[in-house]
């Protein structure tokens, strides 16, 4: 298993995208998430700042991130959704089996600018564009046959899916099943 840290400081992978003082905190947050330990009393410190809690020992289940306006919320979307691409193993799939990592967005457009910057990623970087063995409309699907889906929340999207991952944006901001539009406070 690939983990995030290596992946978002790996100058071969995202590393150039990751790099400088003013990701610092997402490197933490992100390295936190998945369990790994902090490499610095400052790294944990930028952790606490914003989480108001321990360090994680293993990988959380859900993490929940409240950002503002231009805060690195689909550059982090699109590290995470690589990171659970590449950790899907198909030698541990069934045939015909395709994971998918969903990225959800409220709308269309919200969905389009994360789509952007996922496949950005995987055409950029050599290493990671070498893995893509599709690229739709909806998203890509890989060669070890993770599929990165993005779009639009729906309830019922991903069901019958093996789902690798959900990465969901604004969802304060979601319609609910009943269909009303009304936000609700974030």
């Amino acid at each position: 298993m690939t983990n995030i840290v290596d992946i978002i400081t790996d100058e071969r992978l995202l590393g150039p995208f990751f790099a400088g003082p003013s990701w610092a905190r997402w490197r933490a947050v992100l390295k936190a998430a998945r369990g790994e330990p902090p490499s610095s009393n400052e790294e944990l410190q930028l952790f606490r700042e914003v989480a108001e809690r321990g360090w994680p020992t293993e990988p959380v289940d859900e993490l929940i991130a409240v950002i503002g306006r231009s805060g690195g919320k689909n550059s982090a979307a699109a590290a995470l959704a690589v990171h659970a691409a590449l950790n899907v193993d198909p030698a541990r799939l069934r045939p015909g089996e395709y994971p998918a990592i969903f990225c959800f967005a409220t709308d269309r457009r919200q969905a389009r600018i994360t789509k952007n910057y996922v496949t950005a990623l995987f055409e950029e970087v050599p290493l990671l564009s070498a893995m893509v063995a599709e690229n739709t409309d909806e998203g890509l699907v890989l060669k070890n046959r993770a599929e990165i889906i993005i779009g639009t929340a729906n309830h019922r999207a991903p069901r019958g899916r093996t789902i690798a991952a959900a990465i969901m944006d604004e969802a304060c901001f979601w319609r609910g099943e009943e269909g009303n539009a009304k936000p609700k406070p974030c």
